[in-house]
């Protein structure tokens, strides 16, 4: 296996033995460099065995980068940490196993992990506080497919003792066509459902707040999606190139719908729109403001009746590169509505 660097830290946290399982595609150990507590190193049946003396508690930065002969790797429970470009280039990378015990993933572990398919997990909630450096620190990004105890996870609810869905939890998820948000939760992060391509439905609880920057950007196989009267602020970008969404409910309590939130929706055709104030939609100066919302020839924007006239007179401000879209300038698309 080639190797540039592979460096483990550890500490003592218990008396006993600790096993790095994985394989590779020319059946050969992984010769490590300078890799502390290393008992054993060997390949035997088809699968690699690295041996610890200890426990290791974090997968060091750059441990196993370029290893391109790396198919499949199991992380023991031990792990808390797996730090910066630990599995960078690792491209014949297909599988890999994460542990309930892992905390943190920091920024590019898995990048550039192009052929990286199946993700296993055996605790979702502990999966959904997993703080992720970025979104290539997260394994599913290039469209892996996530498995839940051996079992593959397409139609999931958010367990009800997570209040934040963490930044890039999901990003890239290719398994997932159906999401369930509880009332427990208050936040969606930012990216948290980023090109999960396959999404067709989601349900967003009572309890949420706010919807983060590119939290459901290109999921291109949404169709409808209804915003609870409990959110107050839409992100930029967080629907933008939803290509299959074709109606939006906004809920009675959004004050602002930041740039490009709904931007490349190219079949949105219903927007009902519930405020009694109209929300502040923002855009960049450099660009036009048509993609707050799109232009979609026969789309409507439904708006309560006793309303229309403070939607058509509103006149938003500016603060910098950003500035506020006038309603007016959806004026042909504008419908009063008796919302219940």
């Amino acid at each position: 296996v080639n190797n540039k660097e592979l460096v483990a830290e550890y500490s003592v946290t218990q008396n006993q033995r600790y096993i790095m399982e994985y394989t590779s595609n020319d059946g050969n150990t992984i010769r490590p460099y300078n890799l502390s507590g290393v008992g054993a190193n060997r390949y035997e049946n088809g699968v690699g065995y690295i041996d610890f003396n200890e426990p290791i508690t974090s997968i060091g930065g750059y441990a196993f980068r370029d290893c391109t002969s790396l198919t499949s790797v199991t992380i023991g429970n031990s792990v808390t940490s797996i730090e910066i470009y630990a599995f960078s280039g690792c491209t014949s990378l297909t599988s890999v196993t994460i542990p309930d015990s892992v905390t943190e993933i920091g920024y590019g572990a898995f990048s550039g992990c192009t052929l990286l398919t199946r993700v296993d997990i055996s605790d979702l909630s502990a999966w959904c506080r997993i703080s992720f450096g970025n979104s290539s620190a997260n394994p599913l990004c290039n469209g892996a497919k996530l498995y839940l105890n051996g079992s593959e996870l397409t139609d999931i609810t958010i367990p009800s003792d997570i209040t934040d869905i963490q930044n890039y939890a999901f990003n890239g998820c290719s398994s997932l066509t159906s999401v369930t948000i509880p009332d427990s939760v208050t936040s969606i992060g930012y990216e948290t459902f980023y090109n999960c391509y396959s999404l067709t439905s989601t349900t967003i609880g009572n309890g949420v707040t706010s919807i983060d920057a590119d939290a459901f950007r290109e999921c291109s196989a949404l169709t409808n999606i209804v915003i609870p009267d409990s959110v107050t602020s839409i992100g930029s970008y967080a629907f933008r190139d939803c290509t299959s969404l074709t109606s939006v409910t906004i809920g009675n309590s959004v004050t602002s719908i930041e740039i490009y939130a709904f931007s490349g929706c190219t079949s949105l055709t219903e927007i009902y729109c519930k405020p009694t104030t109209p929300p502040a939609i923002y855009y960049s100066r450099y660009d036009s403001p048509s993609r707050s919302f799109p232009f979609n020839e026969g789309m409507k924007i439904y708006v309560p009746r006793n309303s229309y006239d403070a939607y058509m007179q509103y006149s938003g401000g500016s603060d910098g590169n950003v500035a506020q879209t006038n309603w007016c300038a959806y004026e042909r698309y504008i419908e009063p509505y008796d919302f219940e």
